[in-house]
């Protein structure tokens, strides 16, 4: 299935009345899906954040214990000073690389801080991976990054079928 921004914009739409307000865009590989993001954003005149980029930046300076400690709260705030109110869906977010967030060493449920963050406000996100059997996988088995989470009450899009959550 190829997803346009079309396609994406509805989901936004119907993401909207989800409890967690996520649409993971997930491909298996930086493909020209991830364009689909930017163009997606252009269109709704939002910024596609670069969470490698920010977190990394404000993670620098701190100890390892620190990063833990402190890696979730950080996240929400980058994710919230790119928050913009878009009618018809509300408080909207889009987020690109967030490879950093799979680091083991900063010992995060990824899921559950997306999931977080997308209360109140729709977040679309790449996630580099697949989905299979209505899992979204990010990494090999036996990977240290390895992660496989169950689609439920968020929207998983890749470019080989559409999963959504009960």
């Amino acid at each position: 299935m190829v997803l346009t921004t079309q396609d994406l914009s509805e989901y936004i739409g119907q993401a909207h009345s989800l409890y967690h307000q996520l649409l993971l865009l997930v491909v298996p590989r930086r493909t020209t899906k991830y364009e689909l993001i930017y163009a997606s954003a252009r269109e709704m005149g939002c910024d596609v954040v670069n969470i490698n980029l920010e977190l990394s930046r404000q993670l620098i300076e701190l100890t390892h214990r620190q990063r833990k400690l402190q890696v979730g709260q950080i996240f929400e705030g980058i994710v919230e000073h790119s928050t913009v109110q878009f009618e018809p869906f509300g408080r909207l977010a889009f987020i690109d690389n967030i490879e950093i967030l799979f680091e083991p060493s900063l010992e995060i449920h990824v899921l559950n801080l997306l999931q977080k963050v997308s209360r109140g406000r729709v977040v679309v996100s790449t996630w580099t991976g697949k989905v299979i059997d209505n899992s979204v996988i990010y990494a090999q088995p036996g990977h240290p990054e390895y992660k496989r989470y169950i689609v439920q009450d968020f929207f998983a899009l890749s470019a080989d079928e559409t999963s959504r959550g009960a």
